[in-house]
């Protein structure tokens, strides 16, 4: 079709004369339309025209109508017209009605594209006296069968979204990799994930990045990202899902893994000298936020040793922590015990000699 020469799409009957040798009589049996704007001004991702007017674009399949198959198709005793869309990318039946007249219906849900289309049969395949239809789609790879009946839900498909850590309990801070895999879906040379983290200490989260998943094999995507983290938390890998049309797609699917955070007391030296009672004792906890921490020394009595708690103290809000503990004379062993928290795990430090002279 072009511009400067116009014509409807449509679908037409011939009907021969009692000289088949002579012209044949003409009958419009679709909505006659023509393009608007024609098919040399937009493309085939252009959404199809609303109505049941049959109309072609630009592009593979671009001929409208295609291929058509015949028979009863609404069960009411005569011969009806089963029409491809082909280059309009719908499907369509033509009704006869009881008083020869005829009317254009569109086969496939508002939305829906099935691509360029052959096939067109009208066949009883399972017996039950209903006529089925059979179409299918060069661009979609597809055969389809619609059955008479009630309009089913739409159909999603079983997606499958994994996202796997090299390990769940890292030290604070560490980056790892984090692989993500989505399967059930075949459309398209990509995918995108969100992928976001959740502060078990604060609730709050933040957007770890967007990750393209490649297509590595036919039903399988593929990508990684590099995760860090602060805290003990939640990452969560989000796909948002999609539509195709209004019948087929793809539902949203969402993984969250657990990362446990290990705790790091940095700065506590193993000996220390005084000749002072009150001994400073000094340390900085990763994670760095405001944690408890417990002082204990060693205390042995007949020959019997056990670690016993002198005091409990409050980091500050970057986890530097400074406090002091009364020794005697000689040497005392103390440590220090971080209980676990929202933050992180529970660890000990080593032991520290302290020698007051």
């Amino acid at each position: 079709m072009h511009a400067d020469q116009p014509s409807p799409e449509e679908v037409i009957e011939f009907t021969p004369g009692p000289d088949p040798r002579e012209q044949w009589s003409l009958t419009t049996l679709s909505n006659p339309a023509v393009s608007t704007p024609d098919c040399d001004g937009y493309t085939n991702t252009t959404p199809i025209f609303p109505g049941d007017d049959i109309t072609s674009r630009i592009g593979y399949g671009q001929a409208a109508p295609g291929v058509f198959g015949y028979g009863d198709i609404d069960g009411d005793g005569d011969i009806d017209l089963l029409v491809s869309g082909d280059g309009d990318r719908r499907l369509f039946w033509i009704e006869q009605r009881g008083d020869g007249s005829t009317m254009l219906h569109t086969l496939t849900a508002p939305g829906e594209e099935f691509g360029q289309s052959g096939g067109a049969v009208v066949a009883d395949l399972n017996g039950d006296g209903v006529n089925e239809l059979v179409f299918s789609s060069f661009d979609e790879s597809a055969v389809a069968v619609w059955q008479r009946g009630t309009v089913e839900a739409p159909y999603l498909r079983p997606v499958s979204l994994t996202a796997t850590l090299a390990s769940t309990k890292v030290a604070p801070g560490s980056s790892q990799r984090m692989a993500i895999v989505l399967t059930g879906v075949d459309e398209g040379t990509s995918r995108q994930v969100t992928v976001t983290r959740t502060l078990a200490r604060t609730g709050r989260s933040s957007n770890v990045g967007t990750v393209t998943l490649t297509r590595e094999a036919a039903g399988r995507y593929v990508g990684s990202i590099a995760v860090r983290s602060p805290e003990t938390g939640t990452i969560r890998v989000r796909y948002a899902g999609t539509m195709f049309t209004t019948v087929t797609g793809e539902p949203p699917r969402s993984v969250a893994s657990t990362i446990r955070v290990t705790t790091r007391i940095k700065g506590f030296a193993k000996r220390a000298r005084t000749r002072k009672a009150n001994v400073a004792l000094t340390a900085r906890i990763a994670p760095g936020v405001k944690r408890k921490v417990i002082v204990q020394s060693r205390v042995c009595k007949a020959k019997k040793c056990a670690w016993k708690k002198r005091k409990a103290v409050k980091t500050k809000a970057n986890g530097a922590l400074r406090t002091k503990v009364r020794v005697a004379k000689g040497t005392t062993k103390v440590r220090l015990k971080v209980p676990a928290d929202k933050s992180g795990l529970a660890t000990t430090s080593r032991a520290k000699s302290v020698v007051r002279r």
